[in-house]
């Protein structure tokens, strides 16, 4: 009797070296159900994630470069896993142990995204694969003792870990040897419409479990208020249609974004039975659910897209053609007392768990 196949195959291609010297190395996650995800090692990026629509057509729905290699040449964050620190820190430096540490800055003068050498541009060691029902990614990097002006080094590990029914988990965990700081996140790009569609996100329907919103000054540093949603157009707990958000002149946080780019604080304790994240096409049926440990979600409608990168759909990007959805603490929480923290200690273990359900609505 032949052995039946995996429920999940797992495909590794190699296609060269990056400048650090890192291979630069795709793995591909694929489900018999159709949901397929490509993982490239630079970045620990997600390619692209592709699945059915409500007919059973199967398109990917991140936007990105057409090419994997392009993550190496342009840096655009599709994709990427970000950190140290995912967003920002204001005006580059923060304060731990009595200690100012001055980083490399990369939004003049801010830092983002763990700064102009961050994790997104680092190559990642694939450390394990693993195929049957499930498929596994595990992909491992270290960042030296001073890396962007960082204290302590940093061994960190990525997750990816694909089942059938649609679930894609991403868990990030890292540890230090000397007391730093840590806020990694996934920086996926959505549109379900397909990426290379041609169409916007605006007619896409979020829903977000948060009660408060973290409002930002013009440069997009949050100013340390916690701001109830009710009753403002941050109010995403019952289905919201983006375009409606988008359109929204009237209010200051939203002209000062030019759409969404804000934090949003999720319920605590998160509830097991419903998501953090919901993202609905009703065109497509397209359907995606998030859930995380972290305490927050940024929510970021691609208000500076262009045509900066060469698209898989080979056409210019454009402001709102996607959405990104990024697990994380609270942004400028070295500088905000009142924030949660992001320090980690050596013998703590830093852990960010994601997972994002894909289905198709009849």
């Amino acid at each position: 009797m032949r052995p039946s196949s995996p429920g999940v195959k797992v495909d590794r291609r190699t296609w060269g070296r990056a400048a650090d010297g890192g291979a630069l190395e795709e793995i591909t996650l694929a489900a018999r159900d159709g949901v397929t995800a490509r993982i490239f090692s630079f970045g620990a990026t997600i390619h692209s994630l592709s699945c059915p629509d409500r007919t059973g057509h199967i398109d990917d729905i991140l936007l990105g470069p057409a090419d994997p290699r392009d993550h190496v040449l342009q840096r655009c964050f599709f994709g990427s896993t970000v950190g140290r620190v995912a967003n920002r820190i204001a005006f580059s430096r923060f304060e731990l142990n009595g200690r100012f540490h001055q980083l490399d800055s990369n939004e003049n003068p801010h830092h983002l995204h763990g700064g102009p050498h961050g994790l997104d541009q680092k190559s990642w060691r694939v450390a394990s694969l693993h195929e049957g029902d499930a498929g596994e990614a595990v992909l491992e990097c270290v960042s030296p003792d001073g890396e962007c002006g960082y204290p302590g080094t940093l061994r960190a590990e990525a997750r990816f870990r694909l089942s059938e029914g649609g679930i894609l988990e991403i868990v990030y965990s890292a540890v230090c040897d000397a007391p730093t700081i840590c806020n990694l996140t996934n920086h996926n790009v959505y549109n379900l419409c397909g990426s290379g569609s041609g169409e916007s996100i605006r007619d896409h329907l979020i829903t977000v479990a948060a009660d408060d919103y973290l409002p930002v000054h013009p440069d997009l540093i949050p100013t340390g208020e916690r701001r109830c949603v009710h009753q403002t157009a941050f109010d995403l707990r019952r289905p919201r249609r983006l375009g409606d958000i988008l359109s929204d002149t009237q209010d200051e946080q939203l002209r000062i974004a030019h759409g969404l780019d804000h934090s949003f604080i999720l319920r605590q304790p998160h509830k097991v039975d419903r998501p953090d994240v919901t993202l609905f096409h009703p065109g497509s049926g397209r359907q995606l659910e998030l859930r995380t440990t972290s305490p927050a979600v940024q929510v970021y409608t691609g208000n500076f897209l262009s045509g900066a990168v060469v698209s898989k759909g080979g056409r210019d990007y454009r402001p709102h053609d996607g959405v990104c959805l990024e697990p994380q603490g609270y942004p400028n929480a070295p500088n905000e007392p009142s924030f949660p923290s992001v320090r980690l200690t050596p013998g703590d273990v830093y852990t960010n768990r994601v997972s994002i359900h894909l289905s198709a609505m009849t």
